[in-house]
């Protein structure tokens, strides 16, 4: 199981929209929306710490779906790893088997961290607290042999000894499916989140409910054993439910088409196109509504047992403006990058690194590119039967109004005297820099973890 986390994190680190994201324009990591026009406010969070989220991604049917990696909170929580707690293993286990095709895995998670900056402020003015998270997770899968699809929900409850104003409860819902023939095969893949998170990153560590979802359908046609056609239509929505963002509510609809074509194996080369809309819904919002079309080709690689994945596209994006509200500026345009990679050289160590640019227009910096690049290094060691320690180092680079670089370090390790139980311990540090605000936050904690 190990082997294929890499490549599975990699696809959902691409699900996308278009040629850029849909609906790409949450405020930036680190800023704080501004509330009368545009300006932003005073940073207070990171760019790249993960969520306590511990469901893990649904099998995908299609195996390699090259997509833009997205920058909103939704599409980080899809990431697979859980990083802020016991990193080693899962938190589902081999589950109850309800029929010899339907699986179902039901687990409990109980951490409590200790965090010494939990409202990501300056270096100067931190405020500590311990966090209690409790999460619930269900995941039901099906396969049979021309059809598979799984849903997985969790709830994950968190509570803070001094801070218990700060009490919060998230859902996550994550499903995925495919549909095979002899020449034509579907693969679905959706998510939804309702989010109420007190440190949140984009508002000031202060509750901000919000929806977000998001659909993917790639439809994969065989014309021959070397030449196909893939399309690839996606919708995504995030609502913030308190009034005082409401400018940033957004729709995002758009689809690509190419053609196929696979010289050997583990090479695939495409060509095509696409069209994509980004909406603001809300009577108050400022920002553009625009429509992009573009050209695009690109290569995959993935060698047969998945340890080595690499996608790249590129393509030029000429955008049209629907609606320009407060917009004073000609229609974006430009070159469009998207870049994703992953090595497994054995099942305990793993590579990915990410990088996109995409032609948006962000209501919180003004800027009409965003490109943001992602490196991940993780090494496991077996101490003994059971157990395992792990270390982990990631960089983000946001390249935009702020200029943000995030590093983290986590060192932990996991016990599993049981298959149904598992015990884990990670202390962490993430440093946060731009040019206009600097933070750093160290937690360390445990947690445990009971599964079927």
């Amino acid at each position: 199981m190990r082997r294929a986390a890499a490549p599975w994190s990699l696809c959902f680190a691409l699900l996308g929209a278009g040629f850029g994201a849909l609906a790409q324009d949450e405020p930036a990591p680190g800023e704080t929306p501004a509330t009368d026009g545009g300006e932003a406010g005073e940073p207070t969070e990171e760019g790249g710490e993960a969520e306590d989220l511990t469901t893990t991604a649904p099998a995908n049917a299609n195996p390699r779906p090259v997509l833009p990696v997205q920058n909103n909170e939704l599409a980080r929580n899809q990431l697979g790893e859980d990083l802020s707690l016991p990193p080693a293993g899962s938190s589902l286990g081999t589950g109850l088997r309800l029929r010899p095709w339907l699986v179902f895995q039901p687990s409990y998670r109980v951490s409590v961290f200790h965090d010494d900056n939990v409202f990501r402020q300056s270096f100067s003015n931190r405020d500590t607290d311990i966090e209690i998270t409790n999460t619930f997770t269900g995941r039901l899968s099906a396969t049979r042999e021309r059809w598979d699809a799984a849903i997985s929900y969790s709830a994950i409850f968190r509570d803070y000894i001094e801070n218990s104003n700060l009490s919060s409860v998230d859902h996550l819902v994550q499903t995925s499916g495919g549909l095979r023939f002899n020449r034509v095969s579907f693969a679905l893949n959706g998510s939804a989140g309702w989010s109420s998170r007190p440190t949140d990153p984009q508002f000031n560590g202060g509750q901000q409910r919000r929806f977000t979802s998001q659909a993917l359908l790639t439809t994969t046609v065989t014309i021959t054993q070397r030449v196909g056609v893939q399309v690839e239509s996606q919708v995504q929505r995030i609502d913030f439910l308190n009034r005082r963002f409401d400018f940033f509510d957004q729709l995002g609809y758009g689809a690509n088409g190419f053609v196929t074509f696979n010289p050997n194996l583990p090479v695939t080369f495409l060509a095509g196109g696409g069209y994509r809309e980004l909406q603001y819904t809300n009577r108050d919002a400022t920002a553009p509504d625009l429509a992009l079309t573009g050209g695009l080709v690109g290569i995959g690689v993935a060698t047969a047992d998945q340890s080595l994945t690499f996608d790249l596209r590129l393509g030029y994006e000429v955008g049209r403006i629907l609606k320009r509200r407060a917009f004073t500026r000609s229609a974006p345009e430009g070159v469009i990058v998207t870049a994703a990679g992953g090595w497994q050289p054995n099942p305990l160590t793993g590579f990915t690194l990410t990088f996109t640019r995409q032609i948006t227009f962000s209501a919180q910096s003004s800027s009409l590119t965003l490109t943001r690049a992602d490196l991940a290094v993780n090494r496991s060691l077996p101490l003994n039967t059971g157990v395992f320690l792990r270390v982990g180092w990631s960089l983000q680079e946001n390249l935009d109004a702020a200029d943000r670089r995030t590093v983290d370090l986590t060192l932990g390790g996991t016990w599993d005297p049981l298959p149904w139980l598992s015990v884990g311990a990670q202390t962490s540090y993430l440093s946060s820099r731009s040019r206009i605000f600097d933070y750093g936050v160290f937690r360390i904690g445990a947690s445990l973890t009971l599964r079927l």
